[in-house]
């Protein structure tokens, strides 16, 4: 799956991903409005990396299953923004444990990633970065959680 080209408002929800995924180039400017919900998919365990991998936009990765990864489960560069919530990290044991790799180069270091009622087992976990005070383009009455509980 590969969400590009100024594309927005899209949901990647509902599947079995047990094998590798696409990405594609920084030089795509247009990605910086992006905005990408992943939810409800069980991602692994074979898959190596990007799952998903955010260039310059936002993603909301909401109650999906990562199972094992050799390098990274959720990825950016060029000033991409991530907020987990609700979804299970599982390591592998001989493999990495840390879910989360941001790639150095331009917009490293404005990085907003944050976690929130993530689950964490095996000694996975996820490295939050909060370098921009603001918070990601979803307002508190968009939350996922909030949400499914009619708040």
């Amino acid at each position: 799956m590969d969400v590009t080209l100024g594309s927005t408002a899209i949901t990647i929800s509902n599947n079995m991903v047990p094998g590798p995924w696409q990405g594609h180039d920084d030089s795509f400017s247009l990605d910086k409005n992006m905005k990408v919900t992943v939810v409800f998919n069980r991602l692994g365990p074979n898959i190596n990396q990007r799952m998903p991998r955010i260039r310059r936009g936002f993603a909301h990765v909401v109650n999906d299953v990562y199972e094992g990864w050799e390098e990274y489960r959720i990825g950016g560069s060029m000033n991409a923004s991530v907020l987990s919530e609700g979804n299970l990290f599982i390591a592998s044991e001989k493999k990495k444990k840390k879910a989360t790799l941001r790639m150095p180069g331009k917009g490293a270091n404005a990085w907003n990633w944050r976690s929130e009622n993530d689950g964490f087992d095996n000694g996975a976990f996820f490295k939050e970065v909060r370098v921009v005070k603001a918070r990601p383009a979803y307002r508190k009455h968009r939350s996922f959680w909030l949400g499914m509980l009619g708040k």
